[in-house]
């Protein structure tokens, strides 16, 4: 059964992520899904909070059809090429800070250069 239900979390995802590489490898990479992560991440003290709009941000995924399910986006710091994952949502709305976490220069470079024009 949870199988199935991470299919149905991951179908919605799918969609976007064609949109940057590195959308796909940090949701393979740490199992993240509407169920949460399969693989340990390490907790943060949230260090983006006034400053999140200076940072690249990606929707990881979608809650799917749990409506109870767990919506994940990466904080990336292009300059130090680190991210930072928050876990929104769940029965009691968390909001959970994860990282940072290293990314590759060039999967940081093709996510900016995919962004549109302001």
């Amino acid at each position: 059964m949870r199988s199935i239900l991470c299919l149905i979390a991951f179908v919605p995802l799918m969609a976007c992520a064609g949109a940057c590489e590195l959308t796909s490898v940090l949701v393979q990479r740490f199992g993240i899904s509407a169920l949460g992560f399969s693989q340990e991440l390490p907790p943060a003290d949230a260090p983006l909070r006034d400053r999140q709009d200076s940072y690249l941000r990606l929707m990881l995924n979608e809650r799917g059809v749990m409506l109870d399910g767990f919506q994940h986006m990466a904080y990336i710091d292009t300059a130090s090429h680190q991210a930072w994952i928050v876990r929104t949502g769940g029965f009691s709305g968390v909001a959970e800070w994860y990282g940072p976490v290293a990314v590759r220069p060039d999967q940081v470079s093709a996510c900016v250069r995919e962004l549109p024009a302001p």
